[in-house]
């Protein structure tokens, strides 16, 4: 042998071949490096509690409503009216729930009442709402935190401890896979050691860096909701399993194994199928030791006897109390409120498969489009990773990609590791694989159920019961590459007389304290997950806007510096005001304090003049409140609006002014108040420069007050300007301008090149209001005086929802109505798929309506199906578009809803008509808008639409074949066959009462392209038109448009021949269509009419 290399890195005391022994607890080198994991995760997750605003978090209202009930109540509900007052979770698992319910029990959860924008429709005028979560984020929220919100952070902070705890059992996890098989075997002996694996404190820390700075982890950790007691349960259930697999056969291992399962159950139904980890795991220890079956069947028995312990309590809970046995039997009587008592379409499809029942409801919500299964683990392996920011992923796809090629690249080394390692160790890892597979039938069964991505694959339900297991299969395989990285390094070196084991003994960077470029490339994924991370920590803070200044519950009315009192109608006070001039601004920053009596039923202005001793305005500011973002229509009982307006006096005169205030109403323009309230005298001594100002055309200063966040609909845009004396030969080169001669004239151009002029103008300064009907784009200042015109570079972008104020483009079918609701809103018209339907079906129209008035009242659509005999079998109650109330639509919108009526399973077959209204709510009960016909409000208060065919045709209008005494075929339009008639009269014996009878037998060729009507006239010898009746096929009750081809209709027409003068008389008969008068074509006949047997009437007889 040659001369032993010296290794690097190597400590002194090691031999060659031998490796370093690593026992269970922390090593002295790496207790440093986890607790700055430990540390680090808990700054970063309570920064993220702090920064995230609250709701932010999946379903966090729903689990804050959820333990707020607990901690009122002490209980959990009992009762249907109870789980709607808990809201929608109240129906799943409930351990999370109950621990921090009783933990914030001390506190008044009611207080303060969160906006939630579910309750009212007015909440939804308000600017800034974080959809999807649905509440109005205001200074309630703010530090300090008092009741309700204090209880709310508490359970975030209750949530982080859950999630580090994770972490410990996680390290704890991957220790065990350094021990050897059989350290702690029953009877007390050693067995063989376990073969060498990369299973060394070095690994634990990589994987609990992984997990601990994975962004969704992190995330999830911070926010108020149950994943992470889920996660600690199930990391020490992973913990448990690791122990046996290593030989330690203990009963109350088994029995504690069971426990945390149910436990997990109980917090979250996704470990359902867990205890079936058990089976293989025992199936192991016996081929391990040797048990005898019934010892076998003892462990298995013994883990699901503990598993139904810890969960029994629950599912005793809702079978005691929400059960359905009496209705649906024992079995499906339990289940369903397991599986269907919730809003999870999923789910209650799924109980419908179970009872064999046929689901009717819709697969998934209309809004919300079906999925593919790719996108589906698309969706699932982004929520696992990572946290969209209201509702956007900033970093996606890329992000993504680097973490998925590391997934890969892991995989790989996973494999490569599996080959190489001994059986015990196969089994661990299989175990750990198939806690990840366990998972995932369940949810893809769902999907594939409703395809809705969003409900069924979100990664934090489905994974995170495995958020152990995924990093530890993770870093098992990502080291397995790094040892490949290290060895071939080492093939390189000249290694005289030692080998590469003896080397990698030695130089395996996971048995070794010491650090090396492969220590650092292990733990290179953590790092980048924690840059990950802190980045999106910062984009968070930046992103997430302040919450509005509006408090209820805890404002303190000393705080406001100038307190008054002075009432705006019997709904507005102002409590006092501010005033805080900004000479380098060259404003002043007045802030009023608003307080709302009642709920305000307008949108109010607020404007604020500055008039001279004379009383003549010089300076006019209109702003609606918190500009635009809190519109006074939104405002509830109690609120306090801080409202501050940079008002900018630049460009107005020298002068002693008094301030005036009053509110406008937005519909009419008009004052809510006919004197203004006046209260600061304000003396300007000199006319300031326009600070930041810019210039146009050399001499006029100017300056749009805008920030760089895009304007917005009720947004207030000031505008100050200045002309600047020149020279005569200056001035002539503006061709013919003349300072301010005629009056300029300011406008706001944006990309539809519309000139918008300002709300009001005053001594050199205007106020625009982005309006809604504004579009979404750049914005630039015209200014025209006299004949000339000057343009500036775009100043602003204006981001406004989505609206349409012309019809768009209309498909075919589309049938115009015009029908005017009291002057509120009119329905344009209406498009109708089909007009034939099945019952238990849906009846599919779209409604084309447009907004009439600037201020619409919290408006619902009425659409109710009536039989003949004007008996409901189908209706439906809802705010166009789904959820878009006229409340907050803008006038002359068009809004274009499309909906389905659902229509009753016993609906007998026939002719129905549809009758379409809106009304509003008045004190619980509904008020019905009227029509309005000529100007003048009408008694009908429904349009009605059709007719429609459900299921079949009317009874008695049809038969299965035909047999007439006078045989025809004669094709109508090549719609309709005569197949023939009957025709009989009763005048051979009087001609009182004397009457001609015929029953015409029509078949329709195709579907009929209108709804026709056939005359019957009775021609004399002269040709003339005697007499006639026109009505509608089988008088009305089966309307041509709903014939189906190869149906037979009986079509019987009776025609009075009383006091008849005598002759002879040829009854004619034709379809035509009535709203035209145009016949239908009869082949043959220039009058598009069929000449039936001639009738003759001699002396009154025939």
């Amino acid at each position: 042998m040659g001369k032993q290399p010296r290794l690097k890195h190597a400590p002194a005391n090691l031999k060659p071949g031998s490796a370093v022994s690593v026992g269970p607890g922390f090593h002295p080198g790496w207790r440093q490096g986890w607790w700055a994991i430990l540390v680090g995760f808990f700054i970063i997750a309570t920064l993220y509690s702090i920064i995230v605003p609250i709701t932010q978090g999946e379903d966090e209202l729903a689990h804050y409503r959820y333990l707020s009930f607990i901690a009122q109540t002490g209980r959990l509900p009992q009762d249907a009216a109870e789980r709607q007052q808990a809201w929608y979770r109240a129906d799943w698992p409930p351990l999370y729930h109950l621990l921090v319910g009783w933990l914030v029990s001390p506190l008044d959860t009611t207080r303060p009442h969160l906006k939630d924008v579910g309750e009212s429709p007015r909440r939804r005028l308000v600017g800034e709402i974080f959809y999807p979560r649905l509440i109005i984020y205001t200074e309630d929220a703010a530090w300090p935190w008092q009741d309700g919100i204090l209880a709310w952070h508490l359970g975030r902070f209750v949530s982080i401890i859950f999630s580090a705890g994770a972490l410990v059992f996680t390290y704890l996890t991957v220790l065990e896979l350094s021990r050897g098989a059989g350290e702690r075997g029953s009877g007390g002996k050693k067995k063989s050691p376990l073969p060498p694996c990369p299973s060394a404190p070095l690994l634990a820390l990589a994987v609990t860096a992984l997990l601990a700075f994975t962004p969704r982890y992190l995330f999830t950790s911070a926010m108020l909701g149950d994943d992470s007691l889920f996660v600690l349960l199930s990391a020490v259930f992973i913990w448990l399993l690791l122990r046996v697999i290593r030989g330690d056969d203990r009963w109350w291992l088994y029995a504690f194994m069971g426990l945390t399962l149910g436990l997990s159950i109980v917090t979250k139904y996704s470990t359902g199928l867990l205890p079936l980890v058990i089976i293989p795991l025992v199936m192991w220890r016996v081929k391990q030791v040797g048990w005898s079956w019934r010892g076998a069947l003892g462990r298995v028995g013994l883990t699901w006897l503990f598993t139904l312990i810890g969960a029994s309590w629950w599912f005793g809970w809702i079978g005691y109390h929400f059960n359905t046995i009496k209705d649906d039997g024992w079995i499906l009587g339990l289940l369903k409120p397991i599986l269907a008592s919730g809003p999870d379409v999923s789910m209650r499809r799924v109980f419908a498969l179970f009872g064999g029942e046929q689901f009717t409801g819709p697969e998934r919500p209309g809004a919300i489009a079906a999925g593919t299964f790719g996108g589906w683990l698309t969706y699932l392996f982004q929520t696992f990773w990572g946290v969209p920011v209201l509702e956007f992923d900033p970093l996606f796809p890329w992000v993504y990609i680097l973490v998925l090629l590391f997934t890969g690249l892991a995989l790989v080394g996973l494999w490569q590791f599996w080959r190489a390692a001994s059986p015990e160790m196969r089994v661990t890892l299989g175990l750990l694989a198939l806690i990840v597979l366990l998972l995932l039938p369940f949810p893809i069964w769902r999907f594939f159920l409703t395809r809705n991505i969003l409900e069924t694959g979100q990664g934090r339900h489905l994974l995170f019961p495995a958020a152990q297991a995924i990093p530890i299969l993770l870093v098992l395989g990502w080291a397995t590459l790094v040892q490949k990285i290290e060895d071939r390094k080492l093939k390189i070196e000249d290694r005289k007389g030692a080998s590469l084991d003896e080397t990698r003994a030695i130089h395996h960077p996971l048995s070794t304290i010491h650090y090396s470029p492969s220590t650092i490339l292990l733990f290179l994924p953590a790092l980048l997950l924690l840059l990950w991370s802190l980045w999106q920590l910062g984009y968070m803070a930046a992103t997430y806007p302040a919450p509005l200044p509006v408090r209820t519950t805890t404002f303190d009315t000393a705080s406001i510096p100038q307190p008054l009192k002075h009432d705006f109608g019997e709904a507005i006070r102002l409590l006092g005001y501010d005033f805080a001039p900004d000479a380098a601004q060259s404003i002043i920053n007045l802030t009023l304090y608003w307080q709302a009596l009642k709920p305000v039923e307008e949108n109010y202005r607020v404007q604020v003049q500055l008039v001279d001793e004379a009383g003549r305005p010089h300076f006019t500011w209109l702003s609606h409140p918190l500009n635009g973002r809190y519109p006074t229509r939104a405002w509830d009982k109690g609120d306090i609006i801080r409202d501050t307006l940079p008002l900018p006096l630049a460009a107005v005169p020298a002068n002693l002014y008094q301030l005036q205030l009053n509110l406008l109403r937005e519909a009419e323009d008009t004052p809510l108040t006919k004197a203004p309230f006046q209260f600061i005298q304000i003396p300007l001594a000199n006319r300031p420069p326009i600070a930041g100002s810019a210039r146009l055309a050399g001499d006029i200063e100017y300056r749009l007050w805008v920030d760089d966040a895009p304007a917005r609909h009720r947004q207030t845009l000031p505008l100050s300007w200045s002309y600047t004396e020149t020279s005569a030969s200056a001035q002539s080169s503006l061709s013919g301008f003349q300072p301010f001669n005629p009056e300029p004239t300011w406008t706001l151009v944006g990309p539809d090149e519309v000139a918008r002029l300002p709300e009001a103008t005053s001594d050199a300064t205007a106020i625009f209001i982005v309006g809604a009907d504004w579009p979404s784009g750049p914005y630039r200042l015209r200014l025209a005086t006299g004949e000339d015109s000057y343009e500036t570079e775009p100043l602003l972008t204006v981001a406004n929802a989505a609206r349409q104020f012309e019809l768009p483009a209309l498909p075919g079918g589309y049938t115009p109505v015009e029908a005017n609701f009291a002057n509120q809103v009119k329905l344009r018209g209406y498009v109708l798929p089909t007009r034939r339907v099945e019952p238990g079906g849906g009846l599919p129209l779209t409604l084309y309506w447009q907004s009439l008035a600037p201020v619409l009242p919290d408006l619902l659509t009425s659409a109710v199906l009536l039989d003949a005999n004007q008996q409901p079998y189908g209706s439906l109650d809802r705010y166009p578009a789904g959820f878009y109330s006229p409340i907050l639509w803008a006038k002359n919108e068009i809004v274009v809803d499309s909906f389905s009526v659902p229509i009753q399973p016993d609906a007998p077959p026939g002719v129905y008509f549809l009758h379409l209204g809106q009304y509003q709510l008045n004190r619980g009960q509904p008020q019905s808008l009227p029509l309005v016909e000529a100007g003048q409000p009408a008694a009908a208060t429904a349009v009605v639409l059709g007719p429609f065919k459900v299921g079949g045709p009317p009874p008695g209008v049809t038969r299965g074949n035909a047999a007439p005494h006078f045989r025809v075929n004669q094709s109508f339009g090549e719609q309709i066959t005569l197949l023939g008639y009957d025709q009989e009269d009763n005048c051979q014996e009087s001609i009182m009462n004397c009457q001609l009878s015929i029953r015409l037998y029509w078949q329709a060729d195709t579907i009929p392209l209108a709804d026709y009507t056939t005359f019957l006239h009775l021609r004399n010898a002269a040709h003339e038109t005697v007499a006639q009746k026109d009505s509608p096929p089988a008088a009305g009750r089966y309307p041509t448009s709903l014939w189906d081809p190869g149906e037979i209709i009986i079509d019987e027409i009776t025609l009075p021949l009383e006091d008849m003068p005598p002759g002879q008389y040829v009854p004619v008969i034709g379809l035509y269509e009535l709203a035209t008068g145009n016949r239908l074509a009869t082949l043959g006949e220039t009058a598009n009419e069929l000449r039936l047997t001639p009738l003759e009437i001699v002396d009154g007889r025939q």
